[in-house]
């Protein structure tokens, strides 16, 4: 079973081998289970990493096929899990093992920029200070942008942001690539109190309510031009986006 945690910016991998069925007797061979098994995590994996959202409207899968990546780099990805635990079951029948992937190191394989590129200038006027990270608030459902149907934020690799006249604020070409490297484009969370809110935006961050979300994969939102001149108008705060100082809160 495989299952895509955000928080953690990993996907969870429970695997488990019929020792019986593969040929193995346990205790003598123990390691080579576990080695089989190990061989075929990669192989166990691929679907589900291939079907990854990485934007508003592509999949990692997408990505390979319209030649954004080279798919070698995907197939050497997918040998970089570790290892959680490995462990026999009471009646030692079956090889339990869990292990993870690290998305970052996955978002990482994206990386072309070598500067962060600089948000737009505006002449237009909002009172506004200094604030030590960004908050965005898109639990629940919204309005998508361009449709007559509302929906769910779902999280993706590379999410944009986008004020109410569709300027862009938040891509990865504007992040600096060093912290996307170490920590992504942004946090996400499904709890208002996790702590990674703190870790990544200080204590006292602009607290931001989406407006509406966009892309056919439902993974790019949408703020009030007033929030957005409210980053655009502050030098301090236009470095947060490059510095990656945001968290997304999303969920039903």
């Amino acid at each position: 079973t495989t299952s895509v945690d955000w928080s953690k910016q990993a996907i969870q991998v429970k695997a488990r081998l019929n020792l019986k069925q593969a040929g193995f007797k346990i205790p003598s061979d123990r390691a080579d289970a576990e080695l089989y098994l190990k061989t075929q995590i990669p192989l166990l994996c691929r679907d589900t990493i291939l079907s990854l959202t990485f934007d508003s409207y592509r999949t990692i899968l997408d990505t390979i096929n319209d030649e954004t990546i080279n798919p070698t780099q995907i197939e050497t990805y997918l040998n970089t899990w570790t290892q959680i635990s490995s462990s026999l079951s009471q009646d030692l029948a079956y090889l339990n093992m869990e292990v993870s992937y690290n998305l970052v190191k996955l978002a990482s394989l994206y990386i072309r920029h070598t500067k962060a590129l600089d948000l737009p200038v505006t002449l237009d006027y909002e009172p506004t200070r200094t604030y030590s990270g960004i908050l965005l608030y898109v639990k629940g459902i919204y309005p998508i942008q361009g449709e007559f149907e509302q929906g769910k934020l779902e999280p993706s690799l590379f999410p944009r942001i986008y004020d109410e006249s569709m300027q862009l604020l938040v891509e990865r070409n504007r992040v600096n690539p060093e912290v996307l490297k170490i920590s992504g484009i942004c946090g996400w969370t499904q709890d208002i109190n996790d702590p990674v809110i703190i870790q990544r935006t200080g204590q006292d961050p602009l607290k931001i309510l989406a407006y509406k979300i966009f892309g056919t994969k439902r993974s790019d939102i949408i703020i009030t031009k007033k929030d957005a001149l409210k980053i655009l108008l502050n030098e301090d705060n236009r470095k947060l986006i490059e510095n990656g100082k945001l968290v997304i809160v999303y969920g039903k």
